[in-house]
């Protein structure tokens, strides 16, 4: 959202996400609580009593161990939402006239310090609040799981546009890419639920010649489809050590605020023979922007979950029109809807 100076101070830090990677969820609170005193028409006052009441709210961070696990946990989803729930408490109370911990919010120990420790630079905060958009790209996923694998799946879906080659046929698929490919989560090859779908890279390729992107992918149906499983069986996905050096120097020599280029090498065998090819730039990147029909075929397959068509498409074109929005009221607005009618007025 326009205005949340605690993006650009961390996430713009060029060793940020290279040193700290899921700890932006942390620093989240802060901006919602902002952005949400905002809205509501407050000021300075309430900004720092609801942020005085979150310091206490705020969990201790434990998203760096959702990459540790075997198996995606609350780690990475319960954090978030504890977080989204403790900023909407926090400024709730504060509009009602209750202050927080001051100690909590600025002590050695609080918050602020906590969050100003290290690679995060907290000094402009809420400086030009509502006003600048600090967010300097926006990229947009095309498949529903890690954007790690993106590039890899981008190409296994050239080759089979390009070949026309029945999956059944695919002998063997090898993805070669980041060292992070080898994390737990990541490598997961115990795919039950939809998390585990969502996380495991290797699944990414096996349900992709056989389901549209979006929540098929973690369905049911995907989940028990033995024509997935088949080719889940056949997908290998391997770390290149070299690609490190590249990430390096993209965070630290170049100072980009997050890896825009990830080398990715796929490889896939049939019996007519082995296709080879590699990028390292996703679809969906400011390098290569999806189209906005590509865009409202996305959200209308996630939307689909909870709206019906005609106010699922209503609803894109007020998503859509916050191209063109100047400050935090008009997005608002925007974003009103009937959630409960299935409908956008």
């Amino acid at each position: 959202m326009p205005g949340l100076r605690v993006l650009a101070g961390t996430a713009r830090h060029p060793t940020y996400r290279f040193r700290q990677r899921w700890s932006a969820y942390n620093t989240g609170i802060v901006g919602s609580v902002l952005s949400d005193v905002r809205l509501r028409g407050g000021g300075p006052p309430e900004a720092y009593r609801a942020l005085g009441i979150a310091a206490g709210l705020c969990p201790v961070p434990l998203s760096s161990r959702f990459f540790l696990t075997p198996r995606p946990s609350d780690g990475k989803y319960g954090l978030p939402g504890g977080v989204s729930l403790a900023a909407r408490v926090s400024v709730d109370l504060a509009f009602a006239g209750y202050g927080g911990d001051e100690e909590a919010l600025l002590g050695p120990n609080g918050l602020l310090s906590i969050l100003g420790n290290g690679p995060a630079d907290l000094t402009g905060l809420g400086k030009d609040l509502g006003e600048t958009w600090r967010i300097r790209d926006t990229v947009f996923k095309r498949f529903p799981t890690g954007g790690v694998g993106h590039v890899g799946l981008d190409l296994f879906e050239r080759f089979l546009r390009q070949t026309g080659t029945p999956p059944e046929e695919i002998q063997e698929v090898v993805v070669t890419s980041d060292p992070i490919v080898a994390v737990p989560v990541l490598a997961n090859r115990t795919v039950t639920t939809g998390p585990d779908a969502q996380f495991s890279l290797a699944w990414g390729f096996a349900v992709l010649p056989y389901y549209p992107p979006g929540p098929a992918w973690q369905s049911t149906a995907a989940l028990t489809d033995p024509r997935v499983r088949r080719l889940f069986s056949k997908v290998k996905v391997r770390a290149d050590r070299e690609v490190v050096k590249d990430l390096y120097r993209q965070l630290v020599t170049e100072r980009q605020p997050y890896v825009r280029r990830r080398p990715t090498r796929v490889e896939v065998r049939t019996r007519q023979g082995t296709w080879r090819e590699s990028d390292d730039i996703a679809d969906g990147y400011p390098e290569r922007p999806l189209s906005q029909k590509e865009l409202e075929g996305k959200f209308l397959r996630n939307a689909g979950v909870l709206l019906e068509p005609t106010g699922a498409r209503k609803l894109f074109s007020r998503l859509a029109g916050l191209e063109t929005s100047r400050g935090l009221r008009s997005v608002g607005k925007l974003l009103r809807v009937q959630a409960r009618s299935g409908s956008a007025p």
